[in-house]
This record gives C-alpha cells, structure tokens and sequence, in this order.
C-alpha cells in the first residue's frame, strides 16, 4: 500500500536481459516497478520524488538496479525490503537527506552506491540482514550522524566508503560492523 504522500502516476523504467547473443530491453510504465523473472538490470528512466513502500516489486533475481541521477529526495522506510536485487543497486547522485530504519532490508545485495547525495543521518538498523553486502558507498555526502548500529547483520563487509562528510563524533568501536572473515587459503 502506498503513503498519502506518493504519487500514483506510472514511472517509466527498462528491464534488460540476456537474448541469444544480445542484451534484450523491453521498456515498461506502471505505478509498481515488478520483475518476477531473472533479469540483467533494471533502470529507472522518470525522475520522481519519494520512493514509497509498495512502488517495487521485484521477485525475479535482479542483479542490478540502477536510478542514478534521478532527483530522488526520499525512499520510504521499507521500500527496497525483501527485493530480489542480487549485485547492485545504484541510488548515486540523487536528493536523499535521511535512510530510515529498514529501508534496505533482508536484501540479497552485493554493493549499495548511496554516494553524491545530501544524506545528513542514517538510522539504526537502516541497513539490516544484509548478509552479502561487501561493498557500501556513503561517499560525499553530509553525514552527521552515523549510528554504530544503522548496520545490522552485515558479515561481508569489506569497504565501506565515506569519505567527505562531516561527521562530530565517533564512538568507541563506532565500526564494529566491519568485522572480516578469515580467508581460508591453500
């Protein structure tokens, strides 16, 4: 169900797939961005506000979702949660001030590019039971307040960027979450 404040109108985005020997795009415009097969990507191509929970749907493995520069202000709590975006989502270059709590959420998720955005605070548990995330840019942004627990369930993770923010203070063990796996080698 969507918040008061989301629009209805249909959003406009591609989904592309691997053909015999060609990259296969089918284009689409709907209120509710739905893939319930595998697919390469998907790319939003509307410009839109607020990203409401209910606007996506993506059941099929995805391995990436791309809505770069698309003038994007605020994602609802819970609207990427669950979705079956498998390698990387890409929310770069947007107008995002805040990530709620269980925004991303119970994601199959490799890499989050949250880079080159206004994002001033990230709640806790806003990033939870991501187990296979490894890679997460937070990169110039205005992050003021970053909890050691906006990070819940993270195993993987490898690198994590955020570098040029303006972060007040640090709390002990602030990055507890960046615990690494030991390697096993022959």
């Amino acid at each position: 169900m969507k918040c008061s404040e989301c629009s209805k109108n249909p959003v406009k985005y591609t989904v592309s797939t691997l053909g015999n020997y060609s990259l296969d795009m089918e284009y689409f415009e709907s209120e509710v961005i739905k893939v319930t097969n595998e697919v390469l990507r998907i790319t939003l191509d509307d410009n839109i506000r607020k990203i409401c929970e209910g606007d996506l749907n993506i059941t099929g493995e995805t391995l990436h979702f791309f809505a770069q520069n698309r003038g994007i202000e605020e994602i609802e709590a819970g609207a990427f949660a669950n979705q079956m975006i498998k390698f990387k989502l890409e929310l770069n270059d947007n107008s995002l001030s805040r990530i709620y709590k269980g925004t991303f959420k119970s994601m199959p998720l490799n890499e989050l590019n949250l880079s080159f955005n206004k994002i001033t605070t990230i709640e806790p548990g806003a990033l939870e039971n991501l187990p296979n995330l490894y890679l997460l840019h937070l990169n110039n942004n205005k992050i003021k307040k970053f909890y050691p627990n906006s990070l819940v369930n993270t195993p993987d993770m490898l690198i994590f960027d955020m570098a040029y923010n303006c972060m007040e203070v640090l709390e002990k063990n602030h990055f507890s979450f960046m615990t690494k796996k030991e390697e096993s080698r022959d």
